[in-house]
């Protein structure tokens, strides 16, 4: 397996945008957060992708201001070996996660892995936000 990590946000774009933008409603948080933040304040972040056998199997982000990854992966659910090979290089790298940032079970798998690896626990939170809108003016 490779853990691959990116420089600059340029070089992110230019290996995973295509891969990010054929499923654009999974990835418009991902997309969003990268185009909108200069250079500059990216400095900290890990930009970067897990390759199987010449397979893309995951493109993450790990923003430092948040402390949260957030991460897409190409199959429907990560495995398990990725997942663990995703937290040994978040861990080696010393980054403290806070959250993750993915779909349900994969978000459980991650948490549940990098819980037992950092010691640390970790804390489910869904939140839903809901807006009513009594009245509209023409």
């Amino acid at each position: 397996m490779r853990y691959i990590t990116y420089e600059t946000k340029e070089e992110f774009l230019k290996d995973n945008l295509e891969i990010l933008l054929k499923e654009e409603a999974k990835n418009e948080i991902m997309i969003g957060i990268i185009l909108e933040h200069e250079n500059e304040s990216i400095k900290n972040w890990v930009l970067g992708r897990i390759e199987k056998d010449g397979e893309i199997k995951a493109i993450f982000l790990i923003e430092d201001e948040r402390k949260g990854l957030l991460i897409y992966s190409l199959d429907e659910y990560i495995s398990e070996e990725v997942a663990e090979y995703l937290v040994d290089n978040i861990l080696s790298a010393n980054v403290d996660l806070k959250e993750v940032l993915t779909s349900k079970e994969n978000s459980i798998l991650i948490s549940n892995i990098y819980s037992k690896k950092s010691g640390k626990e970790m804390e489910l939170y869904s939140n839903m936000y809901i807006m009513i809108f009594d009245k509209i003016e023409k």
